[in-house]
């Protein structure tokens, strides 16, 4: 498939740069530039609260060129798939990670249980529109006409009525249909919510699943993101269950795994397609970075479209010695805490409340013993008074003191 460069158009007053080309795996970053740009203190407090704040930040100063992909090179990448994360390039075999993923793109790794990814993963639950926020969001406007009865002369008005937009992207052959957040839908809730107070929250939502729809979980015409998504934007704490990482690497490796295994052809791979090119630029030696960029995020030290296209035209006779199975620049140790794999937030209360557990274990035990021995010196004081010997009235009626009795005598 052949790209053409960039084109400039005139529209008014105003010129814009325009890509035109056929790569379905194209990312529209500018979308969530100019959103970041029009935001105040508030959300952005909020969005760095999550894991993907550091790498929003960062994508206000990159423009399209730089996430720009050549179908070309990423069909080179994909069919170059072996099994297990590896790839086999020029006889050498690199071998992909969510590490890798997780320094590109500054996400954290943590340990997650399977139990814990069941529940705060991505989960196909349709009671997960009948949320607030999909109701709010997610419904949309169709006109119905009024069951009323009307005059003669008046026209029917149309009522509006709230549709569930499964009903909307049904297909007539399909029985099943699944729901499709389309990423029109949730730029026009982005713009909807960042005039709003009070909803930070569901601004920094809708603005992580647009980056789902269109980076990380991307289809072909990156149009749409499942609405299983759903189930881990309930909070802004329940997102930051997740090992995105983790996540985003294993839904692209378990889609080129099976483009592979099927011989589907290779612009059919979902997910974070770009994550390949930046991963595999990391292994190439003598192709040009942005300058003075070592302090940047490793992928704000790439302009895409410069480094496609020295790819494209060393392909055919890309040699062993150009590739590298290690990374040319290293991790540094900053970027090496990223990739530490930790336990999650979940893991470290789970392991707080059961030592809290075993405290009041032990304490019940306490508490068992205290009153088995309590119940022992009652038997005991109970078993003396029965032993002792009745007291003898005086001769004016009253006991003996209690100070001359046997059981005092004996004590």
């Amino acid at each position: 498939m052949k790209s053409e460069g960039p084109r400039i158009r005139s529209k008014g007053k105003r010129k814009t740069a325009e890509l035109r080309t056929k790569n379905m795996h194209d990312v529209n970053v500018n979308g969530n530039v100019d959103i970041a740009d029009q935001r105040v203190e508030n959300p952005l407090e909020v969005l760095m609260k999550t894991e993907f704040g550091s790498m929003v930040c960062a994508l206000k100063d990159l423009n399209k060129m730089d996430f720009w992909k050549a179908p070309k090179v990423l069909e080179y990448i994909i069919s170059s798939f072996v099994k297990d994360n590896t790839f086999k390039v020029a006889g050498q075999t690199l071998e992909s990670s969510p590490d890798n993923l997780a320094v590109i793109f500054l996400m954290k790794r943590f340990k997650m249980s399977k139990a814990d990814r069941e529940r705060y993963g991505p989960k196909e639950d349709p009671t997960l529109r009948d949320s607030d926020f999909y109701k709010e969001y997610f419904l949309v406007e169709v006109n119905s006409e009024e069951d009323e009865i009307e005059e003669p002369n008046k026209k029917k008005k149309p009522k509006k009525k709230k549709v569930d937009q499964e009903d909307l992207n049904k297909k007539p052959e399909k029985k099943k249909s699944e729901v499709k957040l389309e990423k029109s839908r949730i730029l026009k809730e982005i713009k909807h919510a960042a005039k709003q107070e009070g909803k930070e929250e569901d601004f920094v939502k809708l603005l992580v699943l647009y980056m789902f729809c269109t980076l990380f979980f991307t289809n072909c015409n990156s149009m749409y993101v499942h609405y299983k998504y759903l189930n881990c934007m309930q909070s802004v704490d329940r997102m930051n269950m997740i090992s995105w990482p983790d996540e985003i690497h294993e839904h692209l490796m378990e889609s080129i795994a099976s483009v592979t295994r099927n011989k589907s052809k290779t612009h059919t791979v979902t997910g974070c397609t770009v994550y390949l090119l930046l991963w595999f630029l990391e292994h190439v030696r003598n192709i040009k970075r942005k300058p003075d960029s070592d302090n940047l995020p490793r992928f704000s030290r790439w302009n895409l479209y410069v480094g496609s296209s020295e790819l494209e035209g060393m392909l055919e006779s890309l040699s062993k010695e150009q590739v590298s199975e290690k990374k040319i620049v290293a991790f540094t140790d900053e970027e090496k805490k990223l990739c530490t794999f930790e336990e999650s937030e979940v893991q470290t209360l789970k392991c707080e409340v059961q030592e809290l557990k075993n405290e009041v274990k032990v304490k019940d035990k306490i508490i068992l013993d205290l009153k088995g021995e309590s119940e022992a010196l009652k038997s005991q004081v109970k078993m003396l008074r029965e032993n002792t010997a009745p007291r003898t009235p005086l001769h004016g009626g009253s006991p003996l003191p209690v100070l001359f009795t046997p059981l005092c005598l004996s004590i």
